[in-house]
Parts: C-alpha cells; structure tokens; sequence
C-alpha cells in the first residue's frame, strides 16, 4: 500500500487538493446523492448564446441527425455490452470487459490513462459535451440556467442546466435533440481527432523504435536504491541485448529474487552501467521500473524537416501531441457511447423515458425494467472484468 502511495504521490496529492478546494467552498457547492458536487456559475453562456443565434437552422438540422445517431449509438453499446457480458460467462479465455478508468492510476486489469493526458482529455470532453447539449437548448429556445464543475466522486466533469419546467413542454424531436447533443458531439469529436491524427500520420511515418525506455524508476524500489535513473535508454541485461520490449520480458522472465543484474544504458549519448538485487514483493521478484519502446524520428523523413525548419526539434512535442490527440479520440468515442447507454440519468436513459413513455401505455414500467437490465449488465460486466482474473 505505501509503495502504491509513493508510485502515486502526485495524483494522490491533485485529488487531495480538489478535496480541500470542495470543502473550503462547500457552501458554493450543491450537493447530490453525497458523492456528486456541483459548482454552478453563468460561464459559456453568452458563447451558447451567440452560436445558437448565429447558426440556428444548421444547429436544428445536425439535432436531428443528433437523434439518429444517439438511437443507433444506444443500440450499439446496449448490444455490444451483452456480447462482452456473453464472452466473460462463456468463452474461458475473454477476461476483459468493462473496466474503471482513473487517470493515472494503474488498476488491474484496466487501461492505463496516464494522468495528465486523462485529465486534460476528460476536461476537454465534458467541456464540448455539455457546450453542446446548451447550445442545441438554445437552439429551441429553451432557457439554459447555469453550468459548472461536477466532481462524481474523483472524476471531473462539466454540466448544464436547461430549464427542465421548459424543456419538458417543447415537442418530443426537440427534447431528443438536446439530450443527444452531447454524445453526438462526442462521437464527431472522436472522428475529428482520428482524421486529424491520419492527416497527421506521414508526419510520424517515418518513426522508429530505437531499444527500450526506462520511463520511470519507482522509488523506494531495488531499481532506485541501486541508482537506476529514469528517461533512459537500456542496451542490455546482464549481457542479454534488448532491442525492444519483447526483449526486455525474455530478459527478465526467469530471473529470482537475490538476483544480481546488470543493466547497461545510454544517458546523453554517455554509457552506464547499474548492478540491482531483485528484490521481494509479495513472494516475487521485483526491480521496480516502468519501461516503454523508444520511439524516434528518422531525420531524413520530410515531414521531419520541413517541422524542425519553421519550428525546431519538436520530436517530443510531437509524440506529446500524438499522445493527447489518441486518447481524446479514444475517450471521446467511449464517454460518447456510455452517455448513450439506456440507463437512469444518461442522455440515452433520458431518451429512452421519453420514448417509452410515448409509445406505451405502462411505459414508465418499460423504462424502469430496460434502465435495470442495462445497470446489472454493466454491474456484471465490471465484476466480472476484475474478479474472473483471479480463479484463472
């Protein structure tokens, strides 16, 4: 647990920041269900304002393609829900459905979203999200009352407040116009970052992996008391030549604790050499690094020089860059979908009570039963993820 907390220090101590910000302004706050605060304020409003005004027709027309979308997208991650559900019950082998996702915390069996690229995409996310769903409110002329910060537990997001009293009155393609603004948005956001990123690709075309990088040594770990610095480039592993990570794991596959290894690297074109006894952690072996391939730019590429001559040396913006931009596209299609997911307080469950209770008579039952289904599905789905790992 300590050295999770170490390996953990800087998100630990963000989280623990925005928990000494909720509390010193919790009368600012209004709170919801205990664990969702919201911090409301008038900021975007005039920008709803001036778009909606200035595009209004166009805005009317991609909220009706906003509609199609959002029932096909429903139906798309309901389905694709039941097959992961299917797979994790009856085929051995899946173990991954659903996981959780906390910006730079390493969770098992999860996808690692590292902290500043998680955080700055969920902002920009939740940000064009809801500026989407005000925008199409406006659009109709329905009120938008406030928007703001919502913190769900530790996840950061962003909101809008319609004026629901109006909103409920307006004709039923309007209300589902503004529910699925958001997730529409999200879903284009998420092919804009993936056309932007094919534009991009012959930038990076010409990239290679140049052995392996040791991106980060834990502290308090036997890597770091031997003097094992971290962003540098490994040649070898008691002799065994590691040219990529491939090689790295053949390297380290059979080693035991007391080991004594000897880790040769390159530091500013400088060669170095490091002995650390693997040490014990939990009855294994353990070094305590995190490694990645080393990905470089051929300086012979053009897309390479035509960068450095009116920029300079952008190679590690670059990646930063490419980095930001896939994990926009990544979590922009997935928050997109789950908003679509016909369960409770989404966009697709807010859609779905107002179908179902347009087209049948006991439609607030129906609703209740699909919103409970899709909630045990992704509950099980979840569950499963975590727990079957540990029986196999």
């Amino acid at each position: 647990m300590l050295d999770w907390m170490i390996d953990n220090k800087w998100i630990l101590l963000f989280y623990f920041i925005l928990i000494i910000i909720i509390y010193v302004k919790r009368n600012k706050f209004e709170f919801q269900a205990k664990f969702i605060a919201l911090y409301k304020t008038k900021l975007g409003l005039n920008l709803m304002e001036r778009i909606s005004k200035k595009y209004r027709e166009f805005i009317k027309i991609l909220g009706y393609i906003g509609v199609g979308i959002g029932f096909i997208g429903m139906i798309f991650i309901f389905v694709t829900l039941v097959y992961l559900l299917w797979g994790l019950i009856f085929t051995p082998e899946t173990t991954q459905g659903v996981s959780l996702i906390i910006p730079g915390v390493r969770m098992p069996n999860s996808v690692f979203v590292p902290f500043v690229y998680g955080i700055l995409s969920i902002f920009i996310i939740a940000a064009i999200h809801e500026l989407a769903h005000g925008i199409v409110a406006r659009a109709w002329k329905i009120p938008v009352l406030s928007s703001g910060i919502v913190f769900f537990g530790p996840i950061i997001g962003a909101f809008v407040e319609p004026d629901d009293k109006k909103l409920n009155r307006k004709p039923d393609i309007e209300q589902y116009s503004v529910f699925a603004a958001g997730p529409f948005v999200n879903i284009v956001f998420a092919f804009l970052m993936l056309l932007i990123l094919m534009i991009g690709a012959p930038m990076v075309s010409n990239a290679y992996y140049d052995g392996v990088l040791i991106s980060n040594v834990v502290n308090a770990s036997p890597a770091f008391v031997a003097g094992l610095p971290s962003n540098v480039v490994l040649e070898s592993i008691n002799g065994y030549e590691v040219n990529n990570v491939k090689d790295l794991n053949e390297g380290l596959g059979h080693i035991r604790v007391g080991d004594e290894l000897t880790f040769d690297y390159i530091d500013n074109d400088q060669s170095y050499e490091k002995t650390i006894t693997v040490g014990d952690k939990e009855g294994n072996p353990y070094i305590g690094f995190y490694a990645q391939a080393n990905l470089k730019y051929s300086e012979d590429h053009l897309g390479y020089k035509i960068a450095t001559w009116f920029f300079g040396d952008l190679r590690k913006a670059g990646l930063a860059a490419w980095g930001l931009l896939s994990w926009l596209m990544n979590l922009s299609l997935a928050i997109g979908l789950i908003n679509l997911l016909p369960l409770g307080p989404t966009d697709g469950g807010r859609m779905i009570y107002l179908a179902t209770k347009k087209m049948f008579k006991n439609g607030e039952k129906i609703y209740s039963h699909i919103s409970f289904t899709s909630l045990m599905i992704l509950l099980a789905c979840l569950l499963l993820s975590y727990a079957k790992p540990l029986f196999m």
